[in-house]
Formats: C-alpha cells, sequence, structure tokens
C-alpha cells in the first residue's frame, strides 16, 4: 500500500506538467461518467430498486376486462382496460376472499374553497386500507381508521407534506382545522411525512385524501355495470398463500355471480351475457408503464458514449505511454519489473478516473434534477432520484474499472525486453509507437459508435422536432380556455334551459370587457379531446371511430379554421340540438372510403350518419384539419363537430390584440353572474400547446444532449487518432517537404490515408443501421420507417469532423520548417 501511495505521489507530480492532457481527460470522461451514472440511477430505480412499502411484492392493481360468451376477448377497442366499473370495485371490495386488504381509489380534483385563491386541488378518494397496505409516514396526526371508512360518510382529510407547506404555509394547528372542498366540509386529521412517497397509480401526484363515500354522485353509478372509468382504480395485498392465478380465477368467479350475468342479459337483449376477467397487476409493473422501454433507451446510449469515451482516452494514453517510454527505460534498467511499471501506469489512469468520477457525482447531481423537471408525468419515481449508496458505489466500481482497462491497454505497449535499449535508441522513427492497424481500428470504432449514436439521436429528434414545428390548423393566440366547476354531472331535460341560460349570461356579461373579442361554448378545446363516437352509414355499416367536439356556432371563426366545403351550424341548430355534424378533411375522406354505398362526387355533404344505432345526422359541412399533439398518429386529422349540448360549462375566450385577463379579474366578472360560480383548467391554448409538447421537447432536448455530446467526443477521439497519426509521419513528412513537395499535395496525401478506416467506419455503421431497422422498427416507434434523413445529416456531419481532424495537426505541422522535423527524429 505505502509504494502505491508512493506512485500516486510521482503519478501526481507527472501529470501537474501536463495539464492539457489532464484536462482532456477528465472533462471527456467527467461528462460520460455524468450521464451514465444519471440514467443508471433511472434504470436502478424503475427496473430493479423494490418500491418504498412493506412487502411490496404482494401488491397488486386489478383491472378486468369483459369476453363474449364464448371466452372471446373483445375487440380491442371495446375493452375496459385500464378502465373500470364502480359497481364492480365495490362488489369485489365486499366480497373478496383472496386479499389480505383492498383498497378502492378514485382520483378528482376539488377546489379548496375556504382558501382565499380558492386553488383547484388533485384529491384522492380511498378507504383506509390504501394507507395501512403502504404503511404511510406521517408528520402530523394520522390518517383513516376504519370507523372512517367504506360507508361510514366520515367528514376528515388527510394532507401531504406539500399542501401543508405550500397552501397551509405549515401551521402548527393544522390538525382540526375545517376546510371546504366543493361544496363540503372537512376536517384535517393528518399530514402525510414529508419523504412518503405516493404510488402514481394514475400518473399524477394527488395533494388530498378524501374517504372514498365522498366520491360518488348517485346510486346510478354503483349499478350501473355499463360505465366504465379510467379515473377509478383497485389496489390490493395478496394472501401468503395466494398465487396471482389463483386470485384472479377466483375474482372473475365473484365478478360473474348470477346478478352481474343477470344485469348483462338486461343490458344486451340481444346478446348472451359476457363474461369478467380480472387481472393482477404488479404495484410495481403498473407504475413502470412504458418506462421500461425509454429508460433501457436512454442506457444503450449512454453505453454507446462510453464506448466512444474509452476509446478517446485510450488513444490519449497510448500517447502517453509513448511519451514516457524514456522514464520506463530507466526504470527497467534500474531493475523495476514488468508489474512495477503497470502499478505506475495504473497510477496515473486511478488519478484521473477518480477525479472525472467525482466531477461525475457533481454533474448527475445536476442531471438528476433535469430529469426530474423534464420527465415529470411521462416516467414515475422520479422523486426518488438522487446520489444513493448504490449509485455511490456503481461510480467507485466504474471509475476502477476504467482505471484498469486504460492501464492495461496503455501497458501492453510497452515492450518491456526492448526498454533497456531504449536509452540508446535515438534513430529516426526510434521510440514507442502504435501501430497503423490499432491506430486504423481505433478510427473505425469512432465513426461506428458515433454514427450509430447520431442516427438514433437525429431520427428521435427529427420525430420530436416535426411535432413541434407541426402547424396546428387555426390560430391560438390570444385565446383563453376556461372550465366552470359543475356538479349536476350529465344533465337532465329540466336542467338544459336553466344551464343554456346561465351560459348566455356569462357569455353576455363577458363580452362586455373592453379586452374581450369574442366568446363561444364547447365541450372543449382543441387540443387534449378525449370523446369519441362510432359513426355508421344508412346501411348501418361502421365507417370508424372519430373523435368528436360539441361546439357553437361561432367555434370556427373565432379560431380562423377554414371551411373548405358547406357551411357551419346556425345558431337555431345549436339551440334546437339539430341532427347535423361538420367533420375535418381527414374524417370527411375516411367517411367516404368506409360508405358501403358510392358517394356521389366522392362528397360527404349531405351523407346522413347513424350514431348511437337509431340517431340519424347529416354531413353539412368540412373544415379543414387540426393538429393536436396529444392524439396518435392514426387519429391525427379525425374530428367531429356536433352542435353544442351544454354537458358541461367550457369556454373559449378571444381577447384583443394586446389584450390581457387573468384568472382573479375572470372571476370577479362571473361572480356577478353567480357568486357561487369556480374557474377550473384556466390556461391559454398556447400553454395548453406547450403543454402538450412536453413529451416531445423532453425527447428532442435528451436527443440534442446526445448528439452535441457524440460529436463532441467523436471530434476530440479523431483529432487525437488522426494527431497522433500525423506525429508518427511527421519524419516522412519532412522528407517529403525537403524535396519540395507543395502543402496542398501533402495535405491531400494524409488525407487520402484517413479516409480508408473512415470510409470503413461509415460501410459498417451503414450496415448495422440496417439490421437495427429491420429487427426493431415494429417494436421501436422512432423506427417506424428507415432513418434516410438521418443518415444524411450524420454522415457528412462525421465526414466533415474527419476532414477537419485531419487537416488540422498536418496544417501545424507544414508551418513549421522541415528541416526541424528531420533534427528532432
Amino acid at each position: 500500500m505505502n509504494s502505491f501511495i508512493q506512485e500516486l505521489k510521482l503519478a501526481q507530480v507527472s501529470l501537474s506538467k501536463r495539464l492539457g492532457f489532464v484536462t482532456t481527460v477528465v472533462l471527456t470522461l467527467g461528462l460520460t461518467l455524468g450521464a451514465l451514472v444519471t440514467v443508471f440511477n433511472l434504470n436502478y430505480l424503475i427496473l430493479m430498486k423494490p418500491l418504498p412499502y412493506p412487502e411490496q411484492q404482494r401488491l397488486m392493481a386489478i383491472d378486468h376486462d369483459i369476453n363474449n360468451a364464448d371466452d372471446v376477448a373483445a375487440p380491442a377497442n371495446n375493452r375496459i382496460l385500464p378502465a373500470t366499473i364502480y359497481g364492480y370495485q365495490q362488489h369485489l371490495k365486499n366480497q373478496h376472499s383472496s386479499f389480505e386488504k383492498m383498497s378502492i381509489l378514485k382520483i378528482n380534483r376539488e377546489f379548496l374553497v375556504s382558501h382565499n385563491e380558492q386553488p383547484n386541488l388533485t384529491v384522492l378518494y380511498s378507504t383506509p386500507e390504501y394507507f395501512s397496505m403502504l404503511q404511510t409516514k406521517m408528520a402530523l396526526g394520522r390518517y383513516f381508521s376504519s370507523e372512517e371508512g367504506f360507508n361510514k360518510s366520515a367528514a376528515v382529510a388527510v394532507i401531504t407534506f406539500a399542501t401543508w407547506q405550500k397552501w397551509f404555509k405549515g401551521e402548527s394547528s393544522i390538525i382540526g382545522k375545517i376546510i371546504q372542498l366543493g361544496d363540503k366540509s372537512f376536517n384535517i386529521i393528518g399530514v402525510s411525512g414529508e419523504n412518503f412517497v405516493q404510488p402514481e397509480i394514475f400518473g399524477d401526484k394527488h395533494e388530498v385524501w378524501l374517504p372514498w363515500d365522498f366520491n360518488i354522485n348517485s346510486n346510478q353509478e354503483l349499478t350501473n355495470w355499463g360505465n366504465s372509468k379510467n379515473d377509478i382504480a383497485v389496489l390490493a395485498k395478496l394472501k401468503k398463500q395466494v398465487s396471482i392465478t389463483k386470485a384472479q380465477s377466483n375474482m372473475s368467479s365473484i365478478l360473474n355471480d348470477e346478478l352481474h350475468r343477470a344485469f348483462v342479459t338486461t343490458n344486451n337483449a340481444n346478446q348472451q351475457p359476457g363474461n369478467f376477467r380480472a387481472t393482477l397487476i404488479p404495484l410495481k409493473t403498473r407504475l413502470l408503464g412504458d418506462g421500461r422501454g425509454r429508460a433501457l433507451l436512454l442506457m444503450a446510449a449512454v453505453i454507446a458514449l462510453l464506448l466512444i469515451a474509452c476509446s478517446n482516452v485510450i488513444n490519449l494514453f497510448y500517447s502517453r505511454a509513448a511519451e514516457k517510454q524514456r522514464n520506463f527505460a530507466i526504470q527497467a534498467a534500474l531493475g523495476a519489473r514488468k508489474s512495477h511499471l503497470f502499478k505506475a501506469m495504473f497510477a496515473e489512469t486511478f488519478l484521473l478516473t477518480f477525479f472525472s468520477g467525482v466531477i461525475g457525482l457533481l454533474i448527475a447531481a445536476w442531471g438528476f434534477e433535469l430529469l426530474k423537471q423534464l420527465g415529470e408525468g411521462q416516467l414515475s419515481r422520479l422523486d426518488e432520484l438522487g446520489l444513493d449508496f448504490t449509485t455511490i458505489l456503481f461510480s467507485i466500481f466504474t471509475t476502477i474499472i476504467l482505471a484498469v482497462i486504460f492501464a492495461f491497454f496503455s501497458s501492453r505497449l510497452v515492450n518491456y525486453s526492448a526498454l533497456k535499449e531504449e536509452l540508446q535508441s535515438s534513430g529516426k522513427g526510434g521510440g514507442l509507437q502504435i501501430s497503423k492497424f490499432s491506430r486504423d481500428i481505433l478510427i473505425v470504432s469512432q465513426i461506428t459508435l458515433a454514427t450509430l449514436l447520431l442516427v438514433g439521436s437525429f431520427t428521435v429528434l427529427q420525430k420530436a422536432y416535426s411535432v413541434i414545428i407541426h402547424p396546428l390548423g387555426y390560430n391560438p393566440s390570444n385565446v383563453i380556455s376556461f372550465r366552470l366547476d359543475a356538479r349536476s354531472g350529465l344533465i337532465s331535460k329540466n336542467a338544459v334551459q336553466e344551464r343554456n341560460l346561465k351560459i348566455a349570461a356569462i357569455q353576455n356579461r363577458l363580452l362586455q370587457l373592453p379586452q374581450v373579442d369574442d366568446i363561444t361554448a364547447s365541450f372543449g378545446t382543441p387540443i387534449g379531446m378525449s370523446m369519441s363516437m362510432v359513426f355508421n352509414d344508412s346501411l348501418n355499416k361502421n365507417l370508424g371511430l372519430i373523435p368528436v367536439n360539441f361546439v357553437s356556432d361561432n367555434y370556427f371563426s373565432l379560431l380562423q379554421v377554414p371551411m373548405i366545403q358547406g357551411r357551419m351550424f346556425t345558431a337555431a341548430e345549436v339551440r334546437d340540438n339539430s341532427p347535423v355534424l361538420v367533420v375535418s378533411r381527414s374524417a370527411a375522406a375516411m367517411l367516404v372510403k368506409n360508405a358501403s354505398v358510392s358517394v356521389k362526387n366522392r362528397s360527404v355533404i349531405g351523407m346522413k350518419l347513424l350514431n348511437g344505432g337509431t340517431t340519424i345526422k347529416e354531413v353539412i359541412g368540412v373544415v379543414e384539419d387540426s393538429f393536436d399533439p396529444t392524439k396518435s398518429k392514426d387519429d391525427q386529422g379525425l374530428d367531429a363537430f356536433i352542435p353544442y349540448n351544454p354537458w358541461n360549462m367550457h369556454f373559449l375566450l378571444k381577447l384583443k390584440d394586446n389584450a390581457e385577463l387573468n384568472k382573479a379579474s375572470l372571476l370577479k366578472q362571473l361572480h356577478e353572474v353567480d357568486a357561487n360560480l369556480r374557474v377550473s383548467n384556466f390556461n391559454t391554448l398556447d400553454q395548453r400547446h406547450q403543454n402538450a409538447l412536453h413529451h416531445n421537447r423532453l425527447n428532442a432536448g435528451v436527443a440534442a444532449g446526445l448528439t452535441i455530446l457524440a460529436l463532441l467526443l467523436a471530434g476530440i477521439g479523431m483529432y487525437g487518432v488522426l494527431s497522433y497519426s500525423s506525429q508518427m509521419r511527421r519524419y516522412e513528412l519532412g522528407v517529403r517537404m525537403a524535396l519540395g513537395a507543395r502543402t496542398q499535395e501533402i495535405i491531400r496525401l494524409v488525407i487520402k490515408d484517413n479516409m480508408l478506416p473512415i470510409s470503413i467506419g461509415i460501410g459498417l455503421s451503414l450496415g448495422l443501421t440496417l439490421i437495427i431497422y429491420f429487427f426493431a422498427k415494429e417494436s421501436i416507434s422512432s423506427f417506424n420507417k428507415l432513418p434516410i434523413l438521418p443518415l444524411l445529416i450524420t454522415l457528412p456531419i462525421l465526414v466533415i469532423t474527419a476532414l477537419f481532424a485531419s487537416y488540422i495537426p498536418v496544417r501545424k505541422m507544414l508551418l513549421q520548417d522541415p528541416v526541424k522535423a528531420l533534427r528532432n527524429e
């Protein structure tokens, strides 16, 4: 140990004289190790680290689907997964026998009316078993007891630590405080611990827990087994001796008792009763979602970066070994064995990788925060990212392994038996050299790895960028979207007139404001619409599933959507809920294509469509397609518009140029109409658009970062190898210059020689790209078509980088006196 410490001191002195070499190695490895540690922690967290709950392997989320009478699964677009049913949940809650505990959950939003800002908080309705299964740590108070559970209607609430700090300023007297959420008052009985990790079953974090009983609007929801919802779920803990298969079979039997078969028969008089089939999904698998693929792709990209960086650093250490050859010769002459020389090289590589690892950890700490911000809502468990013991141990292990690898390759260059003769060696070309074959292998590997990584990065970047810059098909400028809180659910005939009068009063009030240009009522915005309907033609042939929005007569004029054919609704048609509709250009083309009878002049205008079995609607207009970043590729551009029916109270408000209207000012005007009105989802269409692009911006940012880092590493690596190659030829080039060779001829000669390994690397990378494409195009969405454009961008960039890496070292050499190059040899 003492001898190695002495070697470390000697290495420190030696490296202090080569600050350029040290800086290049430390920055190259530090950046790469920072990315590696960040992505390793993400993969470990998502794929390997247990959930922070006791006996987490027995925690299950429960889904279900409905098969037909022959036990054949329903078509994918008719299946209920992952949505579920109130009656299904509550029946399981009462009848389950395979679980120690079961909790039924629902997520919603409620206004904190008792707060002067009236924030709209995310609420999780649950039964007490939720807390006991997860063993929730409390900062203050307690969580729900059995006396506050199912069918107890106890008006109590538990809030998160963050909610306590943000909306209640961390006041110590919070326990026992009465708050109003929506139309009801609740007594706060607890505050969850600061470090409690919520299982994001619904993909969102919640701020308040309320008892399950307060989420149900009517008994109809409990008995209607035909109405599935995606905002409710079941969390359960398996008994120790019960397998997943047995529990699934048991639950399926429970759900298929005579009561539920009778329901299905009653509601489907012309069909045989179907079968419920329950599916148990380990909680960790449910939370993982599609994060596994993203995490593994990131890991593959970072490993490619590490290989490029290692290739660069090995080349630098080759140069370093050549530089230290006379020191090695003196040590050998004084009796140093080969192991001593390896130890000396290891001391240098250890120091360099150690400091690189420290820098890498600092970069990783910043990377964790960046991932938390960019990946919010896209990846689960991001709050747990951090420099934990496993990550630090991985970093230490990686730096030691890299130090050994670099020392091993460097020491292999040393011909121990010839070192003593090296003291007398002073002839031309003498000294320790890397063979041309080894240099070419380094160049080929650099080009191949860099090309593969850049093609992948550019492919992801191209796809994300195309979504980011895609025109919307309407003008979102100065348009505000807001929804009024409504408690009546699906409206009855008696409520339609009342709600229409309220909507008219709100519109008239806001139109009086000097900054308001126009206002329209609609079911939703052009972004993020989730309602779809199946349309049939006059012969009852299914024409397809089309996203639907309910809009008023001035909806298209407010958004400046071009009308292509026909006309828009009239105000009378909206008021009378006339059976007409307007479709987008793409929807019109699909309807014409799928119709069972030929359509006159290939025009959809006048086509009669069946919706809901008997309702006949006539197409009266076609508008230009709009682009929605939240839609899948198959649904993009498909839209149908039906006269507005006040199922909800949502508005689009168009402001005049340079005018402003904040939520507080809007709420003040609304209270002039009705003091009980509350505003939710207040934002501009531009904001909604930017929020919808979050996932694509994340992909583009990561891809751009990898692209820049890959180009930087590849450029450094190629420059180092080609610069070394040029230095090895300095005597030859000096002779050529002394004999009168022109500068351009020498540059062309060097570039020509260097282009052979570069061309081999490009050819190899093209072959591997094609292989990856054919094997991965079905499973990786970014590779669903051959990445021609990324290849056309990547290859010129790498060729230009290689040309500069060849030219600059030779140019520096040619600027020197050729006699000096000969004398140095």
